[in-house]
C-alpha cells in the first residue's frame, strides 16, 4: 500500500434503547497518502452520492442514519440502498442475506448468543425494500475515478447478555461503547498490516474530551501525541514502528465525514434487521402485539404487554433487557 493511506469511519446505532442490539460499525476506505480530509460527497457527486437533505433530487443517500431512517421515514429503502451499494463495491453481491452480510463483514464472528431465541428464525433475504435504487456500477466507477477504494465494513453487534455483563464490569456505558469502537480500530490495524498511515474518524461520544488514556489501553507501547482536546474535537497521533495512527473524535462527525455517516448507516441497517427478527418472534406468540424500536418509553409498553408470555416461556430478562 505504498503512498496510500486508510480512512476509517466508526459509529454506532442502538446506544440509547433498552431492547435490541447495540451495533458498532467501521467503514474502511483506501485513499492517496496526504489526502485527508476528503469531501467524499463532492468527489462522488456524479454517481450521484447525496446528503439526506438532497434526497429528493435522486441518487444514493449517505448521511447520519437518523436522517436517512427515522420517525419521519420508516422505509428501509434509502438506508438499504446506501449500505448494499457500498457493500457491492467491496465485492459482496447485492442479493444476499442478513447472516451472509454479518458473516462477511462481522467482527470477531459475533452472532446472537444461546438463549436469545428472538434473534433466531428464518434468515432475512436482502434487499428487503430497496428495489431499483442501487448505484453499484456507478459507485464503483466513481470511487475508481477519484482514486478511492472501499474495502468494506466491520460490523460488531452487541446483544443483551454481553452488553449487561460489560456495562456492569465497567460501570459505565460510554466506556463500553469506546471499548467496542477501539476494538474495531485495533482490528483494522491488524488486518491492514501494510498500511503505514491510518486515519480513524469517530463521531464524538457524549461530552468526553480526553480519549488518550483509553486509546493507550487499546494500543499499548505506542508513541503518543495529543494534537487537541476540546468539546468539539479531540485528535491524537499514535506511533508504532514506522506506522502512524491518527484518531479524531468530532462532534457531529457524521455530518462532516462520509466514512462516519456510512458506518452509522451500516450500524442502523444491521440493528433494524435484527429488530425485524425480534418483533417477528414476539408477534408469532402475540399476533396483536405492536412492534417496538426498543427505546425506553415504548419498551416499557412492550414489556408490560409481554409480561405474562415471558413468564410462560421462562425468559431470562437479563438476556432480553439492557440495564442502561
Amino acid at each position: 500500500m505504498s503512498k496510500r493511506a486508510l480512512l476509517v469511519g466508526i459509529d454506532e446505532a442502538g446506544y440509547g434503547p433498552v431492547l435490541g442490539p447495540l451495533v458498532v460499525s467501521a467503514s474502511v476506505f483506501e485513499v492517496g497518502a496526504g489526502s485527508f480530509p476528503l469531501n467524499f460527497w463532492e468527489l462522488l457527486k456524479n454517481v450521484p452520492v447525496v446528503r439526506p437533505e438532497h434526497a429528493r433530487s435522486g441518487g444514493l443517500v449517505v448521511g447520519d442514519s437518523k436522517q436517512v431512517y427515522g420517525s419521519s421515514n420508516k422505509s428501509l429503502e434509502r438506508l438499504e440502498a446506501g449500505v448494499l451499494s457500498f457493500a457491492s463495491a467491496a465485492g459482496m453481491p447485492i442479493e444476499t442475506t442478513l447472516e451472509d452480510f454479518v458473516s462477511q463483514f462481522g467482527s470477531d464472528g459475533r452472532m446472537p448468543p444461546d438463549g436469545c431465541e428472538w434473534y433466531d428464525g428464518e434468515d432475512i433475504t436482502l434487499p428487503c425494500e430497496a428495489d431499483e435504487v442501487f448505484f453499484s456500477d456507478e459507485l464503483r466507477s466513481g470511487l475508481e475515478a477519484s482514486g478511492i477504494r472501499f474495502h468494506g465494513f466491520l460490523v460488531r453487534p452487541v446483544f443483551g447478555p454481553e452488553f449487561n455483563r460489560e456495562v456492569r464490569q465497567l460501570d459505565n456505558k460510554a466506556d463500553f461503547l469506546f471499548k467496542i469502537s477501539a476494538s474495531l480500530s485495533a482490528e483494522v490495524v491488524k488486518n491492514f498490516g501494510d498500511a503505514t498511515d491510518i486515519f480513524f474518524l469517530y463521531d464524538k461520544q457524549g461530552g468526553r474530551k480526553a480519549y488518550g488514556p483509553m486509546l493507550l489501553e487499546t494500543f499499548p507501547g505506542c508513541g503518543f501525541l495529543v494534537e487537541k482536546e476540546s468539546k468539539v474535537s479531540s485528535a491524537y497521533q499514535l506511533l508504532q514502528g514506522g506506522r502512524r495512527f491518527f484518531h479524531r473524535f468530532e462532534m457531529k462527525g457524521d455530518d462532516r465525514h462520509l466514512p462516519i455517516a456510512l458506518a452509522s448507516m451500516c450500524s442502523k441497517y444491521v440493528r433494524e434487521l435484527y429488530l425485524r427478527r425480534f418483533n417477528s418472534y414476539w408477534k408469532s406468540h402475540l399476533p396483536e402485539l405492536r412492534p417496538t424500536a426498543g427505546y425506553y418509553v415504548d419498551a416499557q409498553r412492550f414489556l408490560k404487554e409481554t409480561e405474562k408470555l415471558r413468564a410462560e416461556l421462562a425468559v431470562d430478562d437479563d438476556l432480553l433487557i439492557r440495564i442502561r
